[in-house]
């Protein structure tokens, strides 16, 4: 990924693997995620993807939902109250952009609740 393609979430919070990895997940709610595609879509290395994912697993963060022959599949944790946290974050801080590009308030982008139904991501 050009710098110039970053997301504005990766942008304010910087370049790191963390960043990438949940810019991806709420970037593409809806679908769930193999390592592979996170290392296509993150533009992060295995290695990378094989040490953080456990991390945000383990809080909760990310969870598993199935797996596709050898794959394991990955989503969001729509459930975590952290995960919730970071997407109002990342829409608070977009929202707020778009606020300062055109000079007047724009209606929040609001949650809404996402069913547990998922796609793949290819």
């Amino acid at each position: 990924m050009e710098e110039n393609d970053q997301s504005v979430f990766v942008e304010v919070f910087g370049d790191n693997p963390v960043i990438k990895i949940l810019d991806v997940m709420i970037s593409g709610r809806g679908f769930d995620y193999s390592k592979a595609d996170l290392v296509r879509c993150a533009n992060i290395s295995m290695a990378t993807v094989n040490r953080e994912l456990p991390k945000l697993i383990e809080k909760g963060i990310i969870k598993y939902t199935r797996k596709i022959g050898k794959a394991k599949l990955y989503v969001l944790n729509y459930d975590s109250s952290i995960a919730h946290d970071i997407v109002k974050l990342r829409n608070t801080i977009i929202n707020d952009i778009i606020n300062r590009e055109f000079g007047s308030e724009v209606k929040p982008i609001e949650l809404e609740p996402v069913e547990q139904k998922v796609a793949v991501a290819h």
